[in-house]
């Protein structure tokens, strides 16, 4: 047992976790400037979305402008 609080001590599935109000990635996230922010939070985005065939693959994540800093050329 690892804590997840949606699979009890048998290892049964109980349910989608509920996810709290407010809280998203932009609120979470305190520490980077806004330019930064903003590509962090696309390169993010595109590795978490749920549906594998709608997701970044692990090649086109390695090719993300926040990865390889260009989001940065010009300022």
């Amino acid at each position: 047992y690892m804590g997840a609080a949606n699979v009890s001590l048998l290892g049964e599935w109980l349910g989608l976790a509920d996810i709290p109000e407010g809280r998203t990635l932009e609120s979470l996230e305190t520490r980077l400037e806004t330019r930064d922010k903003d590509a962090f939070l696309r390169f993010v985005r595109k590795a978490l979305t749920w549906m594998p065939e709608q997701r970044a693959t692990a090649k086109e994540l390695l090719q993300d402008p926040w990865l390889l800093g260009s989001h940065k050329a010009g300022s």
